[in-house]
């Protein structure tokens, strides 16, 4: 299986969201985190799951969207390392990566 590494902004937002989540979703309070979760075990069975998108000087990165939570989870492959470099909801425009 993949090593998956996240960069110090991808911690930060996913903290940072899922403190939000269970602070405004009373009927659902660890789906974010569920969601996310999934989302992580899913990528390292399955790296290349996510749509392939170009931003900046990054190539090569996906994007995966969650459905239920409406957040996008952006990372890359590099040999034996997946790196989650950001999660953005999709509401919002996309990151710069």
């Amino acid at each position: 299986m993949l090593r998956m590494h996240f960069a110090a902004s991808a911690t930060r937002q996913i903290r940072v969201a899922a403190d939000w989540w269970r602070r405004h979703r009373d009927k659902a309070p660890h789906a974010f985190d569920d969601d996310i979760d999934d989302a992580f075990d899913l990528i390292r069975r399955e790296p290349g799951v996510g749509v392939p998108v170009r931003y900046g000087r990054h190539s090569e990165v996906r994007r995966l969207f969650l459905d239920r939570i409406r957040y996008y989870v952006y990372y890359r492959v590099v040999n034996d390392t997946i790196t989650v470099l950001a999660i953005r909801h999709a509401s919002r425009r996309p990151p710069k990566l």
